[in-house]
Formats: structure tokens, sequence, C-alpha cells
């Protein structure tokens, strides 16, 4: 919408490149983390799934993308709590 539609999205591309540069992803899932394991919580089994997974990433530099097979949109939105890189 607009006058500059097409420099208003390439404006936003490169604010968010800039903003993905400095998120501290390890830190935000650990805070994710250390809350699905809060004491005298039980834990959630998508939670747990979606933790493993992004562990994964986080230890193998080599993944690239997570693929989520769903109907609901229930995991890919655990997942996206994560905030995997």
């Amino acid at each position: 919408m607009g006058q500059y539609p097409l420099e208003a999205t390439v404006l936003l591309a490169k604010a968010i490149v800039e903003a993905e540069t400095i998120f501290d992803y390890p830190l935000a899932f650990q805070q994710v983390r250390d809350a699905c394991k809060e004491e005298g919580k039980k834990a959630n089994p998508t939670d747990v799934l979606c933790t493993t997974a992004n562990s994964i990433a986080i230890e193998n530099e080599d993944v690239e993308l997570f693929v989520c097979l769903t109907s609901t949109g229930r995991i890919a939105r655990y997942l996206a709590k994560q905030r995997p890189e």
C-alpha cells in the first residue's frame, strides 16, 4: 500500500536481516527451555519434541530448516516458540 510499496518492502527486509544478526537465539532458546522445565510443571510432549529438535539444530550447524507436517499448525507454533535460528 502507499506510494512506495517496493521501497517499503526493501527497507523492511533490510531491517529484518539486521535484527536477525543481533538477536541472541541461544539465550532465547534457553529461556523458553527453562520455562518449560519449571519445577512442578509436567512436561508437555510437544514442547519436549520441539526442544529436542532445536537442540539438535544448535549442536549440528548443518541443519538449515525444519519441516513440520501438521494439520493444525500446533507443532509449528511450538517450534517457533523455541526461536530456532
